[in-house]
């Protein structure tokens, strides 16, 4: 079966309006303007000096934390995340620092040790303290992106781990706080 083939005179108009039009979407592409954009060199600086890197301790580290919540400390849900995140930042442990365990369990509870370094896998034990795992960054960030920490509440746990006041709502009273 024989195909028939356009003309050339009616081609010639629809193939220079469609390659006129592709040339029009190319050059408007974000790579294409892109690599038009001349980018600036850096310039290099004779008798540089290097910063100093700040090594991690090899002792456990000390928390700012002076009180723990010994009566109605969260169980579940979002009061427990954030409860666990104020402990994390204020223990230095989310910014890859380590924590004396014995030190972590008064806070946190023997119960969320294990379950964090045992079942989960989230934290691990270095240089003699307790660590977040690399598998725990993605853990703990996975309750930011997901909308399960609310950030207030973070602050209230914070608030009551370092000056001991009960907020009234998730700590009711000061009876439940003890000096650790």
């Amino acid at each position: 079966m024989a195909t028939k083939k356009p003309s050339a005179a009616k081609a010639a108009p629809v193939k220079a309006a469609a390659v006129s039009a592709m040339a029009a979407f190319v050059t408007s592409a974000p790579a294409v303007q892109k690599a038009a954009v001349k980018k600036p060199v850096a310039k290099k600086v004779a008798n540089a000096v290097a910063k100093p890197v700040a090594k991690k301790p090899k002792t456990p580290i000390a928390a700012p934390i002076k009180f723990s919540i010994s009566i109605g400390r969260p169980a579940a849900g979002r009061a427990l995340f954030a409860h666990t995140m104020a402990f994390l930042e204020l223990s230095g442990m989310y910014n890859g620092g380590i924590v004396d365990k014995a030190h972590a369990a008064k806070v946190i509870g023997a119960t969320a040790i294990a379950y964090h370094l045992n079942t989960k896998k989230t934290f691990e034990m270095r240089q003699g303290g307790l660590a977040i795992s690399s598998h725990g960054f993605d853990f703990f960030a996975a309750r930011i992106i997901d909308g399960d920490l609310d950030q207030g509440t973070c602050d209230i746990f914070k608030d009551v781990l370092t000056t001991g006041k009960a907020d009234g709502t998730y700590v009711r009273n000061d009876k439940a706080i003890v000096t650790i």
